[in-house]
């Protein structure tokens, strides 16, 4: 079963979450990475995208500083997707 919510953010979040998927500005990604984090179920992704090239490697430090491991970057032109996974702790 799939549940897809449109919400501000996370404030929607009442069950943590398998997946969340971030297409925006890689400053407002930085800003909710911690609470990503925390809400996202163990083993779950965080997929981010909409982030220009040159905040690439900025958002990747961050979603690791706040324990995430990158599964993936995908590049497109100048437009950066990033993969990272919850660790199973």
């Amino acid at each position: 079963r799939i549940t897809v919510l449109e919400a501000h953010l996370l404030d929607a979040i009442d069950v943590p979450p398998d997946l969340i998927i971030a297409n925006i500005l890689a400053d407002v990604i930085m800003s909710f990475s911690k609470d990503a984090f925390k809400l996202i179920k163990p083993g779950g992704l965080f997929i981010t995208s909409g982030i220009i090239l040159q905040k690439r490697d900025e958002v990747r430090e961050d979603l690791i500083a706040q324990g995430f491991e990158i599964v993936e970057t995908v590049l497109m032109e100048d437009w950066v997707a990033i993969i990272a996974r919850k660790g199973r702790g």
